[in-house]
């Protein structure tokens, strides 16, 4: 070969590492900058929402006070949600930089397998922290309307809990309560349907879980739901039926509508146009006239059931696991627990809660993160309770009540710690 021959055929091997250094930057630089355009788009529609409700919750002027307590309170639990699921998508955020390293050594160039490398260089970005420890101070000093107060926001997943109360039978005379599902209602009260045989009501705690009161029904309740946009309560019967009450303004409560189910019904959860029901081996769809929508078969059942509003996911316990589902039956995610599970609740940033038997011991909590990637035991055992029923979550305190199944001790009460 004379040096003619071996000099073109350099020039061909350079040019095509050339070729495939360029390709490797480019292909590194389109990923970086798809990355990057993510979380501009992230970005983007945070700015979009924190300005449409800007808008709603600086023109609330119309309409009764409670009309403009839900607004406001539904705006502001809108912020902090979003604000929540942003810092999840930008928890490992990194400046990168590229870093091209060029290996230019002609007198070894018949070794050469490459001219060079693409290297990416990351660091925990700065300004991303800062940003978002802005954006959260921002949400924290918004204004609070007439109603209760919102705690400031927290990341739920990585925080502990304490217990706040234990409310026993004994303490209010309620020898023959039987607790079932509840919900905590606009104002922060706690209310709970009462499934004894004979004594067809619900009963509403106060804020410091005294018993403020108890309202009638018309029938054996299962469980109770508040649909925030119309402040509606919707109570489940044992005898096929959802109610649909209204709270007057004595306090008492106003039958609006009554809705047939077709199977026997346990549990219900409202979103603002359609409900969802849960029954042996069954969670159904409904519309707000009672139509079926759709209907899901469970492995085992009934289950509590848990909602989040503004992801549109409703969710519940089906033996060991706890399912996410999308109104319109989309499995999000099918968490797998390791133990059986029931009594579903959902955080304001979509986390939920189920309760579990422990042989020997108390019940305990178990935590599930909103897109079911990461989880925990968060109370390992309760203070007294060691058939626990349900978890019921108060979203504006990041507190919940865990209830008891026939013990002498009806509910524990736990609140995150800041």
């Amino acid at each position: 070969m004379d040096i003619t021959d071996a000099v073109d055929k350099a020039k061909a091997t350079l040019d095509t590492f050339r070729d495939t250094l360029i390709c490797d930057v480019k292909h590194t630089y389109d990923i970086e900058k798809q990355k990057l355009q993510h979380q501009h788009n992230q970005i983007r529609a945070f700015e979009k929402d924190v300005k449409n409700c800007s808008k709603v919750m600086t023109s609330i002027t119309t309409g009764t006070r409670r009309q403009a307590f839900v607004t406001f309170e539904k705006m502001k639990s809108q912020l902090a949600s979003h604000y929540h699921h942003l810092k999840a998508e930008f928890t490992n955020d990194v400046d990168v930089s590229l870093e091209v390293r060029v290996d230019t050594s002609l007198s070894s160039l018949g070794a050469l397998n490459s001219l060079g490398k693409v290297d990416i260089q990351e660091a925990p970005s700065g300004k991303t922290l800062d940003a978002m420890t802005r954006v959260a101070r921002h949400l924290d000093k918004l204004p609070y309307s007439s109603g209760e107060r919102h705690d400031r926001p927290i990341d739920l997943m990585d925080s502990e809990v304490r217990l706040v109360k234990v409310v026993s039978r004994k303490d209010f005379g309620l020898e023959k309560v039987d607790l079932a599902g509840g919900t905590f209602i606009h104002d922060g009260r706690l209310l709970i349907a009462d499934f004894s045989a004979k004594n067809h009501r619900l009963i509403l705690f106060d804020h410091v879980f005294g018993v403020a009161t108890t309202l009638p029904v018309s029938g054996q309740p299962t469980d109770v739901a508040f649909r925030v946009d119309e402040s509606d309560i919707f109570v489940c019967l044992s005898e096929q039926k959802v109610i649909n009450y209204s709270l007057g303004k004595g306090g008492n409560l106003i039958q609006k509508n009554e809705l047939t189910t077709f199977k026997s019904v346990w549990n219900v959860a409202a979103f603002d146009t359609v409900l969802i029901t849960g029954g042996d081996n069954y969670v159904c769809q409904m519309s707000m006239d009672g139509a079926k929508i759709d209907e899901i078969e469970m492995s085992d059942g009934p289950s509590l059931l848990g909602k989040h509003d503004l992801n549109r996911t409703y969710y519940y316990a089906d033996r060991d696991s706890v399912v996410c589902r999308k109104i319109g039956g989309e499995e999000v995610f099918r968490h797998d627990t390791g133990r059986p599970v029931d009594g579903v609740a959902v955080d304001q940033e979509g986390n939920s809660y189920v309760v579990y038997k422990n042989e020997g011991k108390t019940g305990g909590v178990y935590q599930v993160s909103h897109d079911g990637q990461r989880a925990r035991v968060l109370v390992e055992a309760l203070s007294a309770v060691t058939d626990p029923y349900a978890v019921i979550f108060r979203q504006s305190k990041n507190m919940f009540v865990v209830t008891s199944d026939l013990e002498d001790t009806l509910f524990e009460v736990y609140e995150f710690i800041p």
